[in-house]
């Protein structure tokens, strides 16, 4: 799970899961609209910042079991071990929100 905290609160205001098995590292892009996670489970997690804080105070912190996270842009399949490490790369386009991905 990947947990979102706001210092000074005891809980998480949102929870982002899906992996099966351990997260090794999380990266925002830099206009802080997706965040990527990355896990021992051999997948790429993209989830869109946007869409979470669009739900607006009233949504659950954690979507509940079976249900789909509409956050959850995409998951990313194909590596073969476990992935520890990624980053966003620039994209050479200023007006553009499109993103890169590297692992």
């Amino acid at each position: 799970m990947v947990h979102i905290c706001e210092i000074g609160k005891t809980q998480p205001v949102r929870t982002f899961a899906g992996h099966e098995d351990e997260v090794n590292l999380i990266r925002f892009t830099s206009d802080k609209s997706l965040l990527a996670s990355c896990s021992d489970d051999r997948t790429v997690r993209i989830w869109n910042i946007t869409v979470w804080k669009e739900e607006g105070p009233d949504a659950p912190a954690v979507i509940p079991a079976g249900t789909v996270d509409k956050a959850c842009q995409c998951v990313l399949r194909g590596h073969t071990r476990e992935i520890s490490s990624m980053a966003w790369c620039p994209n050479g386009e200023t007006n553009t929100q499109q993103h890169v991905l590297a692992t």
